[in-house]
């Protein structure tokens, strides 16, 4: 065999030999990301388990991407009044943990659970009337290190007997302009909004759909 053939057939093996590496790589790449939705999946399942063994029978439940990271957080809401819950489930260390803040286990209003995608912003909602007045409250919240952090609150305070709003940031009475910009600030009308009736309705122990649910299946 000439010398020139013989390089070439090395060559054409060490070209062969590479992709099969990529392949295989990409492939084991595959396998571990697969692998890590399935635990993290487990972990959440393990969530609502533990609610169906306490006699909470009847919740719903979605999964939504906060922030930046791989991780998906999970929703719970346990009702459409405004007395009931939306609670915030992440990953941290290996364990699905409840995201919670200072005097604050829920959040939301009404049923409903708005974010901003990948932004790691939410909020909770809140409307208390007096015998005098209606006072609209909205706190906006980030997730650091499986803790809610509030980052600012702002109400406005409606009498009765005036059609004109006293606004307050974090509790200093502050100008309708000053109000608009925390929402502007926070992106508050692209918020995405989970409502109790739209999301997965969780009646029993099977836990297929919740599985398909945070792997995006049909």
């Amino acid at each position: 065999m000439k010398k020139g053939t013989v390089s070439l057939l090395i060559i054409l093996v060490c070209i062969v030999m590479s992709a099969c590496r990529r392949v295989d790589e990409k492939q084991n790449i595959a396998t571990l990301e697969t692998s890590q939705e399935q635990n993290t999946a487990d972990l959440y399942v393990g969530v609502l388990q533990n609610y169906l063994s306490e006699g909470k029978k009847v919740f719903s439940v979605a999964f939504i991407n906060l922030n930046e990271d791989d991780i998906k957080e999970m929703v719970v809401i346990f009702g459409d009044t405004q007395m009931d819950g939306e609670y915030l489930y992440t990953i941290k260390d290996g364990k699905a943990i409840q995201v919670v803040a200072q005097n604050q286990e829920h959040f939301g209003q009404y049923g409903g659970f708005s974010y901003l995608e990948k932004g790691n912003i939410f909020i909770t909602e809140n409307e208390s009337t007096t015998d005098s007045q209606i006072t609209h409250t909205i706190a906006y919240y980030s997730m650091e290190n499986g803790k809610a952090i509030c980052e600012d609150e702002v109400k406005s305070v409606t009498s009765f007997d005036s059609d004109q709003p006293i606004y307050y940031i974090n509790e200093k009475q502050a100008t309708n302009a000053q109000y608009d910009n925390i929402a502007e600030k926070y992106s508050l009308t692209d918020m995405s909004t989970i409502k109790y009736s739209e999301a997965i309705h969780i009646t029993d122990t099977h836990m297929e759909k919740i599985y398909k649910a945070y792997n995006n299946e049909k």
